[in-house]
């Protein structure tokens, strides 16, 4: 295993030796951040069914994924119902894992469902992670790399070496699909500015193993009640400005999302709609969230990738979040006109 120093969150092995480490083990416990979208329950769906077909002597529920928090309703119609459990410290005991895969995060604080299960067994744990920010003593072996687009794709090379085959397009199209839905929505579906050469090869290998694009884009993208149109119309028409048109703020406030009978979860990729005003650069959702302890808010940041664009990872880190330059979030405490206050002022620094 490489070495990595002391305390920072990047990578301490390879996908080559995370694959043989994995390989000879019994049991595998393969879990997400809470509330996973579509790269996590892709990522994850996926090195579910390639660690299956590679140790078949575990039996079916040897290889198991465990979710937390709000579950897209679309994840019943690409799982079956011994791939994953609902996941809790409680469940994790019991199933009693060997070995621990994390995807697409490698922070505690998006693992707060698990996290005292995982405390003091960072010798167990591999984390496979595209994101900027984490937490290195989750795990002893991390692959980590900002330049992949999504968690999927060191998935995908972790199940071509697991199912043995040349390349993703000679995948067994089960493993293919969830691998594509995560692709597709990381990147949205082909739209942001982490789309590269290396993103359509990998869609193309796994459109050629099988991957019913129609049918995935209909299962993911457009499957909305009617609730989330209406408020998405609402949310958009109190829309405003900042820093001469260049930001945009949306405001969610949880009696909205409760009046449309929505969940919390059912209101991802609002910012996007506002991305496409040309003055704008940089996109804010601000969600109110009820806390135990008093007002806190979520936030859902992005900015085009063209030249010069605003890194809102470092933005986010100021509210103690992160992700990526082009898209990252916050949970931080405060009610939304404080917080709406304190991030007008920070990216107003950002753009100058």
């Amino acid at each position: 295993m490489t070495t990595a120093p002391h305390g920072t969150y990047t990578s301490s092995t390879t996908l080559r030796e995370a694959f043989e480490w994995l390989e000879p083990t019994g049991r595998i416990a393969v879990l997400t951040h809470t509330k996973p979208d579509g790269d996590a329950i892709g990522s994850t769906l996926s090195l579910v069914r390639a660690l299956r077909s590679r140790q078949p002597h575990t039996g079916r529920d040897g290889v198991v994924a465990f979710y937390g928090g709000y579950l897209p309703d679309w994840l019943a119609s690409i799982s079956q119902g011994d791939e994953w459990r609902h996941a809790s410290v409680e469940a994790l005991e019991s199933f009693d894992p060997q070995r621990i895969v994390i995807a697409d995060t490698g922070a505690w604080k998006q693992l707060e469902d698990v996290g005292p299960f995982l405390r003091g067994k960072a010798d167990r744990v591999l984390v496979v992670d595209h994101h900027l920010d984490g937490d290195p003593d989750i795990a002893d072996r991390r692959v980590i790399d900002a330049g992949w687009a999504a968690a999927s794709m060191p998935a995908a090379e972790l199940a071509v070496a697991l199912c043995g085959v040349s390349d993703a397009g000679a995948l067994p199209r089960e493993i293919a699909a969830p691998l594509y839905v995560g692709l597709a929505a990381d990147t949205g579906f082909f739209r942001h500015s982490n789309v590269s050469s290396a993103v359509m090869r990998l869609a193309s290998e796994l459109l050629r193993a099988g991957v019913d694009h129609v049918n995935l884009f209909e299962m993911i993208e457009q499957r909305d009640p009617a609730g989330r149109i209406r408020l998405l119309g609402k949310v958009l028409s109190e829309m405003e400005l900042f820093c001469d048109d260049r930001l945009a703020v949306l405001t969610i406030r949880l009696a909205d999302v409760h009046a449309h009978g929505l969940k919390s979860g059912q209101t991802s990729g609002f910012g996007d709609h506002v991305m496409t005003i040309g003055s704008v650069r940089v996109s804010a959702v601000l969600t109110e969230v009820g806390g135990r302890e008093g007002p806190v808010t979520k936030m859902s940041l992005r900015s085009k990738g063209s030249r010069g664009a605003v890194d809102v990872n470092r933005i986010a880190r100021e509210f103690h979040g992160g992700g990526h330059a082009q898209a990252a979030g916050a949970r931080t405490d405060g009610d939304l006109e404080s917080i709406k206050r304190r991030l007008v002022d920070t990216v107003a620094r950002a753009l100058d």
